[in-house]
């Protein structure tokens, strides 16, 4: 179950029956990424794990949500920490708006991008979802700055889920269709 180095988060989520059929990304109506984007679980529990990691950093990369509103600098909650691996997994209890975090090679890079200790602004995750509101949601990470990496966001997949009845809210622009898209990934 791991991501070879070509295969992007979407190929990697259908391949290995993570999605199927239609599913869902999250961007802007004109496919580019949202570079501001924040969660809430309604005081809602919810559990992490890590599907695959194939950064070169791995050993030393930390993944964890983050307090909104932001403070200066913000408050982080790591989940996973360097070695850390395929299956490991981890509950949290986040602030009732919250983002999510990777620092990588003493880089930290936010869902809220503007956040970011370098690219500032440029968006450092991919999110996808089966259906809107399903309480499941995946994210992909690059861990290097984006003109140096490969923009595939498949060095850490994390599976986010909150269970029944609560529901994962995303926020910002929305989630897109991706209706068919397994064919044009595979």
């Amino acid at each position: 179950d791991s991501a070879p180095n070509d295969t992007n988060l979407g190929q990697y989520l259908f391949d290995n029956g993570y999605l199927s059929g239609d599913a869902y990304f999250w961007g802007n109506a004109d496919g580019s990424a949202d570079g501001d984007i924040s969660f809430n679980l309604d005081g809602d529990s919810a559990s992490a794990s890590i599907l695959v990691e194939i950064a070169g950093l791995a050993d030393s990369n930390v993944f964890g949500w983050f307090e909104l509103p932001a403070a200066a600098p913000p408050v982080l909650h790591s989940l996973f920490i360097g070695g850390d691996s395929a299956g490991a997994s981890a509950s949290f209890t986040p602030t009732d708006l919250f983002g999510f975090y990777l620092t990588a090679d003493g880089e930290t890079y936010y869902t809220v991008a503007s956040l970011n200790t370098t690219d500032v602004g440029s968006q450092h995750f991919a999110f996808m979802s089966q259906s809107i509101g399903s309480g499941s949601l995946f994210i992909g990470s690059e861990d290097t700055p984006l003109g140096q990496g490969d923009k595939d966001y498949n060095d850490m997949i994390i599976g986010v889920s909150v269970p029944e009845p609560g529901s994962l809210m995303l926020l910002g622009v929305g989630l897109l269709s991706l209706a068919g898209v397994h064919r044009r990934f595979s």
